[in-house]
């Protein structure tokens, strides 16, 4: 009797052609090995199989036909060198739970299959990384996939806008559509069914405009974040209550603002996930319990009083106080002298930043003191009075 489950882990050179003989083979596993040449289209007449792994081998030519197959099937043809097109009886698998084809050299010259999306059961579908052309936009009717729980179409040619009835599937936990050429605004629909179990987000490297939507916020399990590479303008407020994020990066946009808080950690640790928004800066207010972090990847943002105007500057120095304000003063060596002399007098070797209103250094004064100043436009003070505004760091 023919057996019901294959499992090869010695290194093969052809998958054999009679594989389905007696109808009754359920598991096929040759995966991590050195299978080459094509599968055996007998394979996609094979109803009774519910596992097919082929992972990692060096596997070519086209994908079989499949006939319809009502056992739900796991199907990971990934990392290979299959070529072709997606073969539209793929929607024959109806209980099909997941779909991984990444890796290959597949010419996808046409559009995802919209029959996908009759099948109610699929859990993931993997069509990214390497090689792929997939073009034309995603299907409003994969909402309809309620099983769903990873959809990964990155690195392909995807266009339009990101349908929001992606956000409707109640077990969606990742969704990757980097590298791809989609554009238009993040709708402000996107906090529905999803927003209790997205995890991961991945919207980096496409065309989106617009503003992060409010919404967003509510997504309050989120754990990675990664929209770099966009157009996307406003600031990031929106993050502010999202404590789950465990990963964000925002680079390469058009954002603008104060980073928030709860965000700190990650730009202290790689700042690189904010670089690229000219508009970006970073408060540094020792009172608030925020400091400027050293990488200097941002500016400091303009620093003001509590009523949102600059202080004043008084010729005697009465106003000046500390970590606020620096004025010349006579006799004894003066905080002025100090940052002076840290400084180089104002060396631009030292400089961290360059705001409207001045230039920001990095000055040392000693073990744990290290503070950011700035030389505010003020040339012209009587009697030789200068004032800086400083910050710790």
């Amino acid at each position: 009797m023919w057996t019901r489950r294959i499992n090869f882990v010695t290194h093969l050179l052809t998958i054999r052609q009679n594989l389905c003989f007696g109808k009754k083979l359920q598991k096929l596993m040759l995966g991590y090995n050195h299978f080459e040449g094509g599968i055996p289209s007998q394979l996609g007449r094979c109803a009774t199989l519910t596992r097919v792994i082929l992972k990692k081998n060096k596997l070519s030519g086209a994908i079989p036909d499949f006939v319809k197959n009502i056992n739900p099937i796991f199907l990971d043809l990934s990392e290979n060198g299959f070529s072709g097109k997606i073969p539209a009886s793929l929607a024959n698998l109806v209980n099909v739970t997941s779909i991984d084809l990444s890796v290959n050299k597949l010419l996808l010259l046409g559009f995802i299959l919209p029959e996908l999306a009759n099948l109610v059961n699929l859990q993931t579908v993997a069509v990214d990384v390497s090689h792929h052309l997939l073009s034309g936009s995603i299907p409003s009717t994969f909402g309809s996939l309620g099983e769903l729980s990873i959809l990964s179409l990155s690195e392909n040619n995807l266009s339009g806008g990101i349908p929001t009835s992606l956000f409707e599937l109640g077990k969606l936990s990742e969704l990757q559509l980097g590298g791809n050429a989609l554009g238009g605004e993040i709708h402000q629909a996107i906090a529905t069914t999803s927003r209790e179990t997205l995890r991961l987000l991945n919207l980096s490297s496409n065309g989106l405009t617009g503003e992060l939507p409010a919404e967003l916020g509510k997504f309050t399990f989120l754990e990675k974040l990664d929209v770099a590479g966009n157009n996307i303008t406003g600031t990031l407020r929106v993050l502010e209550g999202m404590r789950s994020l465990i990963f964000v990066n925002v680079s390469h946009n058009l954002f603008s603002g104060p980073v928030p808080a709860i965000l700190m950690k990650f730009l202290n640790s790689t700042p690189t996930s904010f670089s690229g928004n000219l508009g970006l800066c970073v408060h540094c207010d020792p009172e608030e319990g925020s400091n400027c972090p050293e990488s200097g990847t941002l500016r400091p943002c303009d620093l003001q009083s509590k009523n949102g105007k600059t202080p004043k500057w008084s010729r005697d120095g009465n106003d000046c106080t500390w970590g606020v304000a620096i004025c010349a003063q006579e006799g004894a060596l003066s905080p002025l002298d100090k940052v002076l002399e840290a400084t180089e007098n104002l060396n631009d070797k030292y400089v961290i930043g360059r705001g409207a209103h001045g230039i920001v250094f990095k000055a040392i004064l000693g073990p744990g003191k290290v503070y950011a100043v700035k030389k505010l436009v003020f040339v012209g003070i009587k009697d030789g009075s200068t004032g800086l505004w400083t910050d710790s760091l």
